[in-house]
């Protein structure tokens, strides 16, 4: 070793100057010494420690001893990119520690209890940078933007994501301004008005619930809400025949068998049957009876089949009864009655038979009478069976299905020719298969509509006797078994018809007033038990049928003139 002569550096023996000062060495030779540094010489700068978050130096692999420290670095000289020292890293998963690098290829692990940033945003503080991005308030890393050894590649940009994003913000646009159109348009279809509700329209009925949407509305485009039919009749068909004194069945599958009934003023029943088509609001023909009758009743079981049962036939009225298949469009026979009657009622019972009560019998070959007769078909074994007999001969009277299984038979006629009237009704009780006296009416009538409330009370509608045509109603009970007066119409009728309609009012409708059939109509309230005009029908008809379709309108059907059977149908829209 050399040591120097002007600062006393130790330098190695084959050195040529010293590393500190730079004055010339040669052994056994002593320089004269350097002059003293004047005093307004500045102090050599001291050289600035390396950064703490430079990377470490990788060490010497080849070194089996530690090696002495390096000299210092002037402060001039950057310091040169070093390896990481793989050896030091972290477990595979494991974050390094500050100022390492994860091990080569391994990511580093992100913290799983934080959200990870947009993509495209920087991290939050304290945060694992997303790929590419460097840990919030750091210096890069080498390689990276801004750090040692980066040198930025030449930049290649897809079109894709340029596509993407354009596709995106348009669509967004679009959905802005049509949000904003209906915000500015839509406002006049949230609100009704006096103007905008159909005339005839009515509240829910009692009883009925209303359901209140517990969702958010939508904030985008809605359906233009579907403006309700005005109220009122609107003219349908027409039949293939023109007929009176028919029935009509609202079958399983929504369409309405319409079967017999008299052609003309009276003579000629009909043995012929048609169809009708809500759908397409037509009338077909089906199969034929095999008895023309008149004045029959017609039963839906509940196997979807038509029980057909009694009738008129000019001067004779046929004991076999007919079953209409809708599979088949065909009637085959069944059981035969043992009264043959006409002006009778049918009622299905809650087991599925069915009550055949009262009617005109015939008596010797040109007179009949009314008969308290009554008896039971049971559609399993296909035939009838007597019943008890009720408590009085009736015929043209009612008969209704009460909530309890029971059936009210009200009012009717004792006899024909000389008939007499009675205020009187009787219960059908099928678990005893017994009549019982109820009532009495407020009024003797025959010839009345009927109908169920919703409140289980039962609405008798006009009718007549031998002295008075009636324009008044009355109300029966069940819980009380009383009758008591309701509303009065507009004017009397007789035969009319009496429909429920979805919203619990009563379509009264045609039947004989004092002047013949005719053509006016009228809604019966429960809840004030007044009445209200629902307009005119398209013509004027009674002993006509009225049927409750599936979608709430009601099928008004034929029905008779002064002189002749009606041709026409019509619908009533609620």
């Amino acid at each position: 070793m050399l040591t120097c002569q002007n600062c006393g550096t130790q330098s190695p023996a084959d050195a040529k100057f010293c590393l500190v000062c730079g004055q010339a060495l040669s052994a056994g030779y002593t320089p004269a010494p350097l002059p003293p540094a004047p005093s307004w010489a500045a102090p050599i700068a001291p050289v600035p420690p390396v950064p703490s978050w430079a990377p470490p130096v990788a060490p010497d692999p080849a070194a089996q001893q530690p090696q002495p420290p390096e000299p210092p670095v002037q402060a001039f000289a950057p310091v040169p990119p070093t390896a990481p020292d793989y050896s030091a890293q972290p477990a595979y998963g494991q974050p390094p520690a500050f100022g390492q690098q994860p091990a080569y290829g391994q990511p580093t692990a992100p913290d799983y209890s934080q959200q990870p940033q947009a993509f495209g945003q920087p991290p939050a503080y304290g945060q694992p940078p997303a790929y590419g991005q460097q840990p919030y308030g750091q210096p890069p890393a080498y390689g990276q933007p801004g750090g040692y050894g980066y040198a930025p590649a030449p930049a290649r940009r897809s079109s894709t994501p340029m596509i993407v994003g354009i596709g995106i913000v348009a669509l967004v646009a679009v959905l802005v301004g049509a949000g904003l159109i209906l915000a500015v348009s839509g406002g006049s279809h949230g609100t009704s008005s006096p103007s905008s509700i159909a005339a005839g329209s009515h509240t829910p009925a009692p009883g009925t619930s209303t359901v209140t949407p517990t969702h958010e509305p939508s904030s985008g485009p809605t359906a233009e809400p579907t403006e309700r039919p005005e109220a009122g009749f609107t003219a349908t068909g027409p039949l293939t025949t023109g007929r009176w004194g028919h029935t009509a069945t609202l079958l399983s599958d929504g369409r309405v068998l319409i079967v017999g009934g008299y052609s003309g003023s009276g003579d000629g029943a009909l043995a012929s049957a048609e169809l009708y088509d809500p759908t397409t609001g037509t009338f077909s023909a089906t199969g034929s009876l095999k008895n023309a009758r008149s004045l029959h009743t017609a039963t839906l079981l509940k196997d979807g089949r038509v029980l057909i049962a009694g009738g008129h036939n000019d001067t004779t009225a046929p004991a076999p009864a007919e079953l209409y298949d809708p599979k088949t469009g065909t009637f085959t026979t069944t059981g035969s009655l043992a009264n043959t009657r006409w002006g009778h009622t049918a009622t299905l019972l809650s087991d599925g038979r069915v009550l055949i009560a009262g009617g005109n019998i015939r008596v010797g070959t040109s007179s009949f009478t009314a008969t308290a007769s009554a008896e039971i078909y049971d559609p399993a074994a296909a035939k009838f069976t007597a019943a008890a007999d009720m408590k009085n001969a009736l015929a043209w009277h009612s008969a209704t299905l009460l909530s309890n299984g029971r059936v009210l038979l009200a009012g009717g006629q004792f006899g024909s020719t000389d008939a007499t009237y009675a205020p009187v009704s009787q219960v059908f009780d099928p678990t005893t298969g017994k009549f019982t006296v109820t009532g009495p009416l407020n009024e003797p009538r025959a010839g009345h509509a009927a109908a169920i409330l919703p409140n289980g009370q039962v609405l008798l509608v006009g009718g007549y006797n031998e002295a008075i045509n009636f324009d008044s109603t009355e109300l029966f009970n069940p819980t009380a078994a009383t009758f008591s007066s309701s509303g009065t119409m507009s004017t009397v009728r007789y035969y009319p018809t009496a429909s429920v309609l979805a919203d619990g009012l009563i379509l009264v409708a045609g039947g004989y007033d004092d002047s013949g059939p005719t053509a006016s109509a009228e809604l019966y309230d429960p809840k004030t038990g007044e009445f209200t005009d629902a307009g005119s029908m398209t013509d004027s008809r009674a002993r006509h049928t009225a049927t409750v379709l599936t979608d709430g309108r009601i099928l008004l059907v034929g029905g008779r003139t002064d002189s002749d059977s009606v041709a026409s149908a019509e619908l009533y829209q609620p």
